[in-house]
């Protein structure tokens, strides 16, 4: 990821993005249940990295953070059978009970957890059409999730093979 790139908040809709991506991009529900629906094949998770690390400043001065604190990363593809359709990078506030939240998840979408709990606020949808990974990402969201037990960053990219299974059009950048 880069050092800084470049966010913006949800509205006004980005005039680079097509209005059919407003389903995916602008709804507040779980991106799990909407893959799942979209998937014709079973949802899976494939974790890519689980660490402390320092987050990148774009992250750092979204969380508030003060600078060289790290954080726990988790880094997945939501997978449709073998197939990544989203890249997501989430960011916890490093506590006892959100290392072990989140040492419990393994291949499980963070989303099934988010989304049962009342407690939970979500700030504003920020997006972008960043690629973060060099492969192609056709554009992303974030926001951060407050919990009485974990404060979570959620990045999610949306991949090539996502976007053409779904048919939505590649954003101008």
């Amino acid at each position: 990821m880069p050092r800084f790139s470049p966010w913006h908040a949800l509205t006004p809709w980005p005039a680079t993005l097509d209005a059919r991506w407003g389903p995916w991009l602008a709804s507040e529900d779980s991106l799990t249940a909407r893959l799942e629906h979209a998937m014709p094949s079973p949802l899976g998770v494939t974790v890519l990295n689980e660490a402390f690390e320092r987050p990148h400043p774009d992250e750092q001065q979204r969380l508030g953070l003060a600078c060289r604190r790290h954080v726990r990363v988790r880094e997945v593809t939501l997978d449709c059978g073998d197939t990544p359709w989203v890249y997501a990078r989430s960011l916890a506030l490093p506590t006892a009970r959100a290392e072990a939240l989140l040492a419990r998840m393994g291949r499980t979408p963070l989303g099934h957890w988010l989304f049962r709990q009342s407690a939970t606020h979500r700030s504003m949808l920020e997006l972008t059409t960043y690629d973060p990974l060099g492969v192609g990402a056709i554009a992303g969201r974030r926001s951060v999730f407050q919990h009485p037990d974990i404060t979570l960053l959620v990045q999610e990219f949306f991949l090539p093979a996502m976007t053409t299974a779904c048919r939505l059009p590649t954003p101008s950048r």
